[in-house]
């Protein structure tokens, strides 16, 4: 290929519309300080490792603005889902909107593929134990827990499952536990990471 058409492939590239290719569903929950917790669960239907941005405004019942934020997600892998979260101060907020922009990721490589997890119930907290089935090194490994109750969220919470140095290296299994500090009836694991 000439550059010139080297140039109008990446153009191309540009023009995809990665947005309609994520799934993405939406909970909120009020949590035992009176602040609004939001988490967005996201899942990349392209065919590209993608890293997200997304600018969340919140707004009360009568639709005034009440909170923004801005949160991150890097090499979320082709056909993975990834957990997203943030907090709005008080518990006013209800009504959330997003704005998100996917790009195909530059820096890492995804390592959710390679990552193999288990999942241990306990008494208001999972046990999670990741292990790296990959050929190398896998930094900042973490595992999200969405706990829910009669179908509403109830508790969001997140670990890493590294070492000192945040990585988790190839054939190890570090197993870390996620509190819940409720009742919960069924959880949602989500790992993500990269390289």
């Amino acid at each position: 290929a000439t550059e010139l058409e080297k140039e109008e492939s990446i153009e191309k590239d540009e023009n995809v519309d990665y947005v309609s290719q994520l799934d993405i569903a939406e909970y909120s929950y009020v949590n035992s300080i009176n602040n609004t917790i939001y988490c967005m669960v996201i899942k990349n239907n392209s065919n590209q490792t993608l890293s997200l941005n997304v600018n969340v405004t919140a707004n009360d019942k009568n639709g005034k603005l009440v909170g923004a934020q801005t949160i991150n997600e890097y090499a979320v892998e082709s056909g993975y889902e990834v957990v997203l979260s943030t907090s709005f101060d008080g518990d006013k907020a209800e009504k959330f909107v997003y704005d998100i922009t996917p790009e195909i990721e530059k820096y890492y490589s995804p390592v959710s593929s390679e990552i193999e997890s288990t999942v241990t119930k306990a008494d208001k907290k999972v046990i999670v134990s990741c292990k790296n089935t990959g050929n190398e090194t896998a930094q900042f490994v973490k595992a999200s827990a969405l706990f829910f109750k009669n179908d509403r969220l109830v508790y969001y919470n997140e670990t890493y499952c590294v070492d000192n140095s945040f990585n988790l290296e190839v054939g190890k299994t570090i197993s870390k536990e996620i509190d819940a500090f409720q009742e919960f009836d069924d959880v949602k694991i989500y790992i993500s990471g990269r390289k």
